[in-house]
């Protein structure tokens, strides 16, 4: 049962809810190409709850948790929104920032914001090889990719850590922050 409005809740029980309801519902449509065709690669609700489930256990184990603020330098794809809704889960808070505004204020909003994780493509952990003093801070480091030599977890390990059950989302009071997101204005 999904709280009411006035409850606090987490984002992320709407997906686990929709996967009740319509498991084989389509919940996101991405383009895929093969052999010079557009094709469409579907992940239903059902999918999108338990790789997102899969993810959070994977997290957790690794050690990221509630309250922590994760950098997440992901392109929009499957993996993006894996990732999100295994942070909401977690009760973890993302932190994305728009590439399309330039280096020099991603970094600055890498500074402003003060994550302590990191999630991240392969062109993100380059910046963190090239600019290594606006990462001092984080201690868990997630690579989709190459790492470029800086330690890192890979993210196909993340998820395939074993999981025993369904991750229980974590609810939210009302002060708690959900997520930081910074934009280039143009979003």
């Amino acid at each position: 049962m999904m709280p009411t409005s006035s409850t606090p809740t987490n984002v992320a029980l709407h997906l686990t809810q929709m996967a009740r309801q319509q498991p084989t519902a389509p919940a996101i449509l991405l383009p895929k190409k093969k052999n010079k065709h557009l094709l469409q690669k579907t992940y239903t609700f059902m999918d999108l709850d338990n790789l997102s489930n899969q993810v959070a256990h994977g997290l957790s184990t690794y050690g990221i948790h509630k309250g922590q603020k994760v950098l997440l330098l992901v392109p929009a794809g499957i993996d993006f929104f894996i990732l999100i809704f295994a942070l909401f889960k977690m009760g973890a808070i993302p932190v994305v920032a728009d590439p399309g505004m330039g280096l020099s204020r991603m970094l600055n909003c890498v500074e402003q914001a003060h994550p302590t994780a990191f999630i991240g493509i392969s062109k993100a952990h380059l910046l963190r090889y090239l600019f290594p003093r606006f990462f001092k801070k984080i201690s868990h480091f997630v690579a989709i990719g190459k790492s470029w030599g800086c330690p890192a977890l890979s993210y196909s390990k993340i998820k395939k850590i074993p999981t025993p059950k369904p991750f229980t989302a974590h609810i939210p009071s009302p002060n708690e922050t959900a997520t930081i997101l910074f934009t280039s204005g143009s979003t």
